[in-house]
């Protein structure tokens, strides 16, 4: 990661990537973080001697199989006479799970998809899905962020190293033992709770709700062996994700990202600072902190799986820009976008009616206020025979229809 050709990780799933740049970071924070934003600065300079050998005594702690404590598994050898492992497909978040499987549902994201996994791609997997675990059924808990989390890193633009170490956070070398797999499992069966305060904070990204073992058959990594009630994480601030409250002094809860485009009205709170004194959204800790180590220009790199319960809908990986503006600017900004998401929804609204309003026969006529046969109508909440007839026959073309249809979008959504 410190080698100055490199500019990311290149793995053949973005999710990976993303995974892929969260274990770096929690490399570089386990095992030669910053002190703070003096000594941030003073190794900016990608330094691979000083990394390797920072990051050499831990070797043994991250090693994928054998006798001894396996990278992000449970201690215990439970995969010796279990029943029928799972097949590795099951390490990544899109998988068909076993119920969609079993009522034959699997007809866009089909199963076994990857009967065998190359060594360090099921490590890659295996990493990403303990860090995003979304819900998986009784007692297979969720991430420390919970199921789909947002992720935000923050990208100066100059290379992988200068990207990791944009987010890493401050603090002090911890030993391999602050790693959760070097222990035995923390059991959750009896409501039992892991919080920040009872283990090292390197756990934020090493931390392994899923009790987890591979199984090696010909050609690699052929199996999974699962159990229930691993570590359940609680009251947890993970320094990668944005974080929002539901009201005044209520907990704090990590951000999701929403199926689609992450576009300027989800700046706020992510790449944005909102400004209000309730603290009811917060940026990411490295996010907000970035001014303070320096002050270059920088873009957030926003991620994570955007989920409906247990079912993936949308993976996000998007560019925002990292905006620390004076107070007045940032007043504008956040007034500007919630000016347009209030138009937004009285659009939607005027939409909806029009099309309520329409006829069912094709013919333009006049709605609510409206005067009939000109489709120009007189009240906020109508919608005129330019909008409402073109979803249903779609007749008139041209630039009469155009102009005729910028008018009504203005007089309904602006009330002009």
């Amino acid at each position: 990661m410190a080698d100055d050709g490199l500019a990311s990780p290149d793995w053949p799933r973005p999710d990976l990537n993303i995974a892929c740049l969260e274990l770096l970071i929690g490399l570089v924070f386990l095992a030669d973080p910053p002190r703070g934003a003096g000594d941030w600065r003073a190794r900016r300079r990608p330094d691979p001697a000083r990394l390797r050998a920072a990051l050499e005594p831990y070797a043994p702690a991250f090693e994928l199989m054998g006798d001894g404590p396996r990278f992000m598994q449970d201690l215990e050898a439970f995969e010796t006479g279990e029943n029928g492992p799972n097949g590795p497909d099951m390490l990544f978040i899109d998988s068909a799970g076993g119920q969609t499987v079993k009522n034959n549902a699997d007809l866009l994201v089909k199963r076994d998809r990857y009967p065998v996994l190359p060594p360090a791609l099921a490590a890659m997997a295996l990493f990403a899905l303990q860090a995003h675990a979304p819900k998986g059924g009784a007692g297979n808990r969720t991430s420390m962020r919970r199921g789909g989390p947002m992720v935000t890193l923050v990208d100066p633009g100059e290379g992988l190293w200068s990207l990791v170490w944009a987010n890493v956070p401050d603090g002090a070398p911890a030993g391999a033992e602050a790693l959760a797999w070097m222990h035995p499992a923390r059991v959750s069966d009896k409501g039992q709770q892991v919080f920040h305060d009872q283990v090292l904070a390197v756990q934020a990204f090493f931390g392994i709700p899923r009790r987890l073992r591979l199984v090696v058959g010909a050609g690699g990594i052929s199996g999974v062996v699962q159990r229930p009630w691993g570590a359940n994480y609680a009251g947890w601030v993970h320094p990668l994700t944005p974080y929002y409250r539901q009201k005044p002094g209520a907990e704090l809860l990590p951000r999701r990202p929403r199926a689609g485009a992450f576009g300027y009205s989800n700046w706020l709170g992510v790449g944005a600072a909102r400004r209000s004194a309730d603290g009811l959204a917060e940026r990411a800790k490295v996010v907000d902190g970035w001014e303070a180590r320096s002050p270059g220009r920088a873009y957030v790199i926003v991620a994570g799986w955007a989920m409906d319960n247990m079912k993936p809908r949308d993976f996000t990986f998007s560019c925002a820009p990292l905006l620390d503006l004076p107070d007045d600017q940032a007043d504008r900004l956040q007034g500007m976008i919630e000016a347009a998401e209030v138009l937004a929804v009285a659009l939607r609204g005027a939409a909806a009616a029009g099309r309520c309003a329409g006829h069912a026969d094709g013919t333009r006529g006049a709605g609510a206020g409206a005067a009939a046969g000109d489709g120009r109508g007189g009240g906020r909440r109508s919608w005129c025979g330019w909008c409402r007839c073109w979803p249903i026959c779609g007749r008139t073309t041209g630039t009469a229809w155009h102009g005729g249809w910028q008018a009504c979008s203005r007089r309904c959504g602006f009330g002009a």
